[in-house]
């Protein structure tokens, strides 16, 4: 977790780093780290975890 913790804090630094997805929701992006993938949104604050999945899910059918 803490791993993880740590790709959102650079993420919320650089939230325009991570890769559209607007399929799953207006202004939605993703990243990867190992084997997760962390869908988020930018926020005034930084940003808005939304979801962590699996890498190994189908994952675009989950969301």
């Amino acid at each position: 977790m803490r791993e993880i913790r740590d790709r959102c804090d650079h993420y919320a630094r650089n939230p325009l780093t991570g890769t559209s997805r607007e399929e799953f929701g207006e202004g939605c992006r993703v990243f990867s780290h190992r084997r997760w993938v962390i869908l988020f949104r930018t926020i005034h604050e930084g940003i808005e975890v939304l979801r962590i999945f699996d890498g190994s899910q189908a994952y675009e059918t989950l969301a």
